[in-house]
């Protein structure tokens, strides 16, 4: 038993000091400082995408637009060239 006290106390460790506290919240504000940059990021390249991808389906909306009054155009010219016909 007197074997398994001293193990005991031995594996546990003092509380760091406020020098070593200290240190450690200069690195965890640097890694979530670091994170917060990595997903402003991610967010600001998604947003671009997005706005590219919008700007697509706009050109392709209009070029749609286009080619169904091309194409009713189109009937409306043989239709009436079958009626002179």
């Amino acid at each position: 038993m007197a074997n398994l006290a001293s193990i005991l106390t031995q594996a546990v460790t003092p509380p760091p000091s406020q020098e070593q506290v200290s240190s450690g919240l200069v690195y965890v504000v640097a890694a979530y400082a670091v994170i917060w940059l990595f997903i402003a990021g991610y967010l600001y390249t998604i947003q671009r995408r997005q706005a590219q991808l919008k700007r697509e389906i706009d050109l392709l909306r209009e070029e749609e637009e286009e080619q169904k009054h091309a194409a009713k155009a189109k009937d409306q010219a043989v239709k009436s060239g079958q009626d002179l016909g």
